[in-house]
Parts: structure tokens; sequence; C-alpha cells
């Protein structure tokens, strides 16, 4: 694996809610921030596939991301990357090495990948897209993208 990934919790919430500018946050749900959004969806009945992580490249925090794997498919529900490493090509890096690693964070057999995301988000747009997942769905809300396997 070319990063590091440590499973989310609340120590870490001070670096990833300083990554939470302008630019990521009207990209993304996460308007009350990341750690707000993961405590509401950890605790989630229905939610017992829900994982998050923040993703490290060497000892250097660089973006988070919260999973959830439902009906053989494991949904991205957001990735937020570091301010001075976006543009860089963190992003669908990140997405690649998920679809490599799932299979070991889930121990249900995995028949696919998806994403809602905003129409305005292009940088996620063009990350999703470079790593295989295409439009299912066009919605004015957030469209669905999804990546076979």
């Amino acid at each position: 694996m070319l990063f590091d990934w440590k499973e989310y919790d609340t120590s870490q919430a001070s670096s990833v809610e300083a990554w939470l500018d302008d630019e990521a946050v009207k990209g993304t749900g996460l308007d009350d921030g990341f750690d707000e959004f993961f405590n509401y969806w950890k605790n989630e009945d229905e939610m017992d596939n829900f994982k998050a992580f923040v993703i490290f490249d060497k000892a250097e925090p660089i973006a988070a991301i919260a999973i959830d794997l439902y009906e053989s498919f494991v949904k991205v529900m957001e990735i937020v990357v570091a301010p001075s490493k976006r543009g860089q090509g963190y992003g669908s890096k990140i997405l690649n090495e998920l679809t490599e690693s799932a299979p070991n964070l889930f121990s249900d057999k995995i028949s696919g990948y998806e994403a809602v995301i905003f129409p305005s988000n292009v940088a996620s747009k063009k990350a999703f897209a470079k790593c295989g997942y295409r439009i299912e769905v066009k919605d004015p809300e957030g469209d669905l993208w999804k990546k076979s396997v």
C-alpha cells in the first residue's frame, strides 16, 4: 500500500477539521465538520459497516474518508483532502487504494463502488472518473457515480 490508513477517532478531529475550508465544505456534506459527520453515522443503528479513516503519507495526514458497505457496494460517503495536497492526484490515488484494500476492510464480497458527488464538485468528478467511476444517475442534489468490480 502506498498510504497508511488509520481508523478515525476524535483525537484526529483538529487536523481534519482544519482542512474544511470553503472549497471543501462547498463540495461535500461536511457543513458541520467531519467529526460531527462521523459521530452521526457511527451511532446510526443501520450503519454496522460504517468506517472512517485518516490517510497518512509517511507520517503526514493528507486526507480523511468515510465509507460504508451495503448490499455488497462500498459507498464513499465523504472524502476530504488536505488543502496543501489538492490538485496533485492524491484523491484518485486514495480511491484506487480503496479499491485494492476494501476486501480487507470488509468481510463481505464486494460487487462495486459508488459515491454521490455534488454537480459543482469538479475536483471530485475528475478524481472519481480517473479511477473508473461513471455517472449512473444525474440529480441536481448530487449525481450517483458507480464503479463495477
